[in-house]
């Protein structure tokens, strides 16, 4: 983690990827999929948009699974995100919307926001501005409340 917090993407994706197969020769199915889901969110940031979707969707689908609830939505939110970056839009949308109900269920405001303006950015994708406005206001109120700064949108 601290690898891909600090740039050396090529070293965390290593160090992801060894552990991942440590835990996979020792039985531990959650284990392998929350370094799937690094994986992926690491492929999303070097570019690497179709290796994430593939990693992302291996993750998601162990998150549902298992019944990992929180897991589950933040897998998909990771996916939609890689879904959108393909030029997929259409499929991450429901993932994104099943994210932010997750975060709502569980009082998670930053997952929420989150959620939140990553649907902006779907609906942006999708031709719809006046969803993505409305996702991006909602975001800024929450946000607000909280007494942080609202986003500079750039749409």
């Amino acid at each position: 983690m601290l690898k891909a917090e600090t740039g050396d993407l090529a070293g965390a994706v290593a160090d992801f990827t060894a552990s991942r197969e440590i835990h996979a020769r020792i039985g531990n199915a959650y284990g392998v999929l929350l370094l799937t889901h690094q994986e992926g969110k690491v492929a999303l940031r070097r570019g690497e948009s179709q290796e994430a979707v593939g990693l992302l969707e291996r993750a998601h689908a162990a998150a549902v699974e298992q019944g990992r609830e929180r897991m589950a939505a933040r897998t998909g939110f990771e996916l939609g995100r890689a879904l959108r970056a393909v030029g997929r839009p259409e499929e991450a949308d429901a993932l994104v919307a099943a994210a932010l109900e997750s975060a709502r269920r569980r009082g998670s405001a930053t997952d929420e926001v989150r959620a939140l303006r990553e649907l902006a950015e779907l609906a942006d994708a999708l031709g719809e501005a006046g969803r993505a406005e409305e996702h991006r206001a909602e975001a800024d109120r929450i946000v607000a409340l909280r007494g942080g700064l609202p986003t500079p949108h750039t749409s």
